[in-house]
């Protein structure tokens, strides 16, 4: 009999072990995103917290006040012109702004972390349809949290974080997560959507 048992034994052992590995591996998986949630919040404007009033001037010469957006909706389209995640974000990004547009109270900017020259070539050369600033200040930088590029975020009519996203954003559901949030301040919803940082990262932006 013990002969008989012992296989069976054996497997139910390693069936045991098998079942312990795979729960440790949920939990430490588990563990990973929460830690990149809370990495989330300290890389990027919060959801629900007020955004930093600053002013900057827009490579057309425009003046406009990050944070007051003297209208129903504010975009920014944070980026740099060497980010691939940045540039496979563009796609999506000029959808938004198509549609955007056609809304009659949204402040569209893009915030590119390069010089003026290089983001003005980078405009040309992709075919930009938005306004951009060229935000070299590192207190700014900083005050805003755009240390992570690409971010995609939104703020309500009172300055508020809307909106945040860090990382690529290229599927139809984060495009229609966008533009669901903008809708929904059109009417005077206040909407708060917190897509966190995507599988496909993003990447440091070192001033």
């Amino acid at each position: 009999m013990r002969r008989t048992w012992l296989p069976h034994i054996t497997k139910l052992v390693l069936l045991a072990s098998v079942a312990l590995v795979s729960i440790l591996a949920l939990e430490l998986q588990a563990s990973r995103r929460e830690s990149r949630a809370w990495a989330d919040r300290a890389n990027s404007l919060v959801p629900g917290s007020l955004a930093p009033i600053a002013e900057v001037q827009t490579l057309d010469g425009q003046f406009v006040e990050l944070g007051r957006p003297q209208a129903r909706a504010q975009l920014y389209l944070v980026y740099r012109t060497d980010c691939v995640y940045c540039t496979r974000s563009l796609p999506a990004w000029l959808e938004i702004v198509a549609r955007a547009e056609t809304m009659p109270a949204v402040r569209i900017l893009g915030i590119s972390l390069d010089s003026e020259e290089i983001t003005e070539s980078f405009e040309i050369d992709r075919g930009l349809t938005f306004s951009s600033v060229s935000l070299r200040d590192t207190r700014l930088v900083d005050l805003h949290r755009f240390w992570i590029v690409p971010q995609t975020i939104v703020l309500n009519s009172q300055g508020r974080v809307a909106f945040s996203r860090i990382g690529v954003i290229e599927s139809a559901p984060a495009v229609d997560s966008v533009l669901t949030v903008l809708v929904g301040l059109m009417k005077g919803e206040v909407p708060t959507i917190d897509l966190g940082v995507t599988n496909d990262g993003a990447r440091d932006s070192p001033m």
